[in-house]
């Protein structure tokens, strides 16, 4: 996937490249930096590699649960059930929450490359103003709430695996006493 990135981004850079001024000025330089690059990474290896993570998992759930059927039918699909409603809290708990997360860094990422290009393109001025401190505090304070934004990002997977874990877990219990 990441030579496929590669490709898709030297391919939007061509194609970038032969569009008329009006049409490249249309976003900010930032804007189209980001889509031509990182933008081009993230959808590919974050977006099409967890879809193929999530193809082969939901391949192997499947035989799993071809096998519990054949052994305890009535088990199988209560478990089923019960992590089928799990899941689905938890999708409608993250998923705004992951949207605004990966919205919220987009934004920043941009705002973080323009204010730096800004004072690089504008540096005489920032001298003779002396505002270079003022862009270096405006450039940190964005980039800290990137970090924020990246660290609650990193963490929101292990929310739904400590919740699933917890929950087989729980319903393990549950069915070794009634077997009991």
């Amino acid at each position: 996937l990441s030579h496929k990135a590669a490709k898709a981004s030297a391919d939007l850079t061509r194609k970038l490249l032969t569009q008329p001024l009006l049409e490249v000025q249309k976003k900010s330089s930032q804007e189209t930096l980001y889509a031509v690059t990182n933008g081009v990474s993230t959808l590919l290896l974050g977006v099409v590699g967890t879809f193929v993570n999530m193809v082969s998992d939901a391949a192997l759930l499947v035989i799993l649960i071809l096998g519990l059927v054949v052994i305890d039918p009535g088990t199988t699909l209560g478990m089923l059930a019960l992590f089928s409603i799990v899941s689905f809290v938890l999708y409608k708990i993250l998923r705004e929450k992951v949207r605004a997360l990966g919205r919220k860094n987009v934004e920043l990422t941009i705002s973080s490359s323009e204010k730096l290009l800004e004072v690089l393109s504008t540096y005489r001025e920032a001298i003779v103003r002396n505002r270079r401190m003022h862009y270096a505090d405006l450039i940190s304070g964005i980039r800290y709430q990137l970090g924020d934004v990246n660290a609650e990002n990193s963490f929101v997977p292990y929310i739904s695996k400590y919740v699933l874990e917890l929950t087989v877990l729980m319903s393990a219990l549950i069915i070794s006493a009634t077997q009991f």
